[in-house]
């Protein structure tokens, strides 16, 4: 799989040849930037998000700290072995330090409509698990917009808004984070936790903590360790 073959060496120490203004639909999107790479002799396209040019999107999320929460919704996914998160690391481009993500595909945005379709047809056990990771990473920006299919897979992208909620906060609990979860197998849902939880035990749970300490703040640790004991009851 793509995920797992690629090394995150490839956004971190790839030579950068050409970075553009992100286009999407014919606009630019501010903070955006198209990254022509190579490493060992092969190309990739990534996205650069720089922290410069961040806009203040929620109140609940600091401002110019969604390229740290893009890494910290990666770390976690990647812990807990959720392979649906494009490759992403924290690299300085120019004299701007950013974001870098690798590009799935060609970045083609699906309909609304073609992606509740895909998401309605998926295996039940990957549902299960994406909305797993958007609730305990309380993604607060989770719509049809941020779910990108290729070669029949699901993306999540866009997860700057992340780890910024408690669960008071109304918005953790709008349609937007129903997008996901209104296609949850309750059926599957306690062995698909059973197997997510026996990842704390079997892995260095400790070292996750410590890297997420370098993301965000404490509060927003404990809030995440919180979501993870209402789900795990640890």
């Amino acid at each position: 799989m793509l995920e797992q073959n690629l090394n995150e060496e490839i956004l971190a120490k790839g030579t950068i040849e050409k970075v553009v203004p992100f286009v999407m639909c014919g606009k630019r999107k501010i903070g955006l930037y198209e990254v022509s790479l190579k490493y060992k002799n092969k190309n990739y396209c990534a996205l650069w998000r720089a922290k410069k040019l961040e806009t203040q999107i929620s109140r609940s999320i600091p401002h110019r700290t969604q390229y740290l929460r893009e890494n910290a919704f990666f770390q976690v996914a990647k812990f807990f072995g959720i392979y649906h998160i494009p490759l992403i690391t924290i690299r300085k481009i120019g004299r701007y330090v950013g974001s870098l993500q690798l590009m799935i595909g060609d970045g083609k945005r699906r309909t609304i409509g073609e992606v509740k379709a895909h998401l309605k047809s998926a295996d039940s056990k990957v549902i299960n698990r994406l909305a797993f990771l958007d609730f305990v990473c309380g993604n607060l920006d989770r719509h049809y917009g941020n779910i990108l299919i290729n070669d029949n897979k699901i993306w999540l992208i866009d997860n700057g808004l992340s780890f910024g909620s408690t669960d008071d906060n109304p918005r953790f609990n709008d349609y937007r984070n129903q997008v996901i979860r209104q296609f949850v197998n309750q059926a599957s849902l306690p062995e698909t936790l059973k197997e997510l939880s026996s990842k704390i035990s079997k892995g260095n749970f400790n070292g996750l903590i410590s890297n997420l300490s370098k993301l965000l703040s404490q509060k927003e640790i404990l809030y995440f360790k919180k979501r993870l004991n209402d789900l795990f009851k640890l």
